[in-house]
């Protein structure tokens, strides 16, 4: 199957409709194939769609119906993804703007609808200023603005622009361990403590940074490893979609592999209903 025939008669989803743009883009980029064994190894809710610099890339389905059911375009982090894009069209949005902020050209054309050339130019913003504004955002730039605000002293700021990425990437737990760490950094007391939960309440597999200090400002006791999530994947009290979710927790912060899991969790998103995420994670299509 294609991609496209993946989402639409695996998953059951509809397909982001510049699917092809991705790919055409990526190709004129380098990206290489993957073969099975691979993209085995890999996180189970992504759609590995090659090797980009020698980074797996990808497009993230999260397996429950709700707003971020949209696929969000992802990059392999070691056991964890990094965000790249909150959907196909705002990746292609960026990355058209700092090529045309570059002077680069496009080997492959974006939709208007996306991105036109000269764009960046009109606004009269700098790039990093486009993408704020004008872009929807990104994480690595976000991170940026934090890390000047705090070089420059103003903390204030800093917390702000932390908070905003978070309401911007909800279900990302990277913005909510900036604001943990500029906290830790003030000494903020109980604040330090609610912000590193805050953290804990999300995906591991969402947070790039180190997970350590942040289990231990929300009361974790050493040695700080990935058995009390392993625990609770197990817990016959808890929903089917909720061990499924620890279990990819367990294995981020280091129990066991994604090929390791792979079976259980598509039976445990068998047993929640959620249609064609077992089939989509047994890799039935390759």
């Amino acid at each position: 199957m294609n991609p496209r025939e993946v989402i639409e008669n695996v998953l059951k989803r509809k397909a982001p409709d510049n699917l092809e743009v991705l790919l055409d883009w990526w190709k004129a980029e380098g990206l290489q194939p993957m073969e099975r064994w691979e993209v085995d190894q890999q996180m189970p809710l992504v759609q590995w769609l090659g090797r980009l610099q020698h980074s797996a890339v990808g497009l993230l389905h999260w397996p429950t119906p709700d707003e971020l059911t949209r696929p969000q375009v992802v990059r392999s982090h070691g056991r964890r993804l990094e965000l790249l894009g909150s959907s196909v069209d705002h990746y292609l949005a960026l990355q058209a703007a700092t090529r045309d902020a570059q002077g680069e050209g496009f080997a492959v054309k974006p939709p208007e609808s996306v991105y036109s050339e000269g764009d960046l130019a009109v606004s009269g913003l700098p790039l990093a200023a486009w993408i704020l504004l004008k872009g929807g955002g990104d994480l690595a730039t976000y991170g940026a603005l934090v890390r000047r605000h705090m070089n420059k002293g103003d903390t204030t700021a800093a917390l702000v622009s932390a908070e905003r990425a978070a309401s911007r990437f909800a279900g990302w737990a990277e913005p909510l361990a900036w604001r943990f760490e500029l906290l830790a950094t003030m000494k903020a007391g109980r604040e330090v403590h609610d912000a590193a939960v805050a953290v804990m309440g999300l995906p591991i597999w969402t947070l790039r940074g180190e997970f350590a200090p942040v289990a231990r400002a929300a009361g974790w006791q050493d040695p700080i490893d990935g058995s009390p999530y392993a625990r609770l994947a197990v817990d016959p009290e808890r929903l089917p979609a909720d061990r499924a979710a620890h279990l990819m927790d367990a294995v981020a912060v280091g129990e066991e592999s994604w090929s390791d899991i792979r079976g259980r969790l598509a039976a445990l998103y068998d047993e929640a209903g959620l249609e064609g995420v077992g089939d989509f994670i047994r890799l039935e299509h390759l």
